[in-house]
């Protein structure tokens, strides 16, 4: 298991966290999603590190940014 870390912009409520946890957690081998509204960032549990682009694409037809995977 690991943990990568995701800058998402454009979160702004309580429904952006929702619709983030949502859709990430839609992502074969993830196991947890902690999302921080406030510092604009996403804790992913995971079996395997998926990329930048991964993320992203996960969040497709939503208005959220993955700007940077560590």
């Amino acid at each position: 298991m690991m943990k990568q870390i995701l800058t998402i912009e454009n979160m702004s409520c309580d429904h952006c966290v929702a619709r983030v946890t949502e859709k990430l957690s839609q992502l074969a081998g993830v196991e947890q999603v902690v999302v921080d509204r406030e510092k604009g960032e996403a804790g992913v549990s995971t079996a395997e590190a998926y990329t930048q682009e991964d993320y992203q694409d996960a969040l497709a037809k939503t208005i959220y940014k993955v700007s940077a995977v560590s």
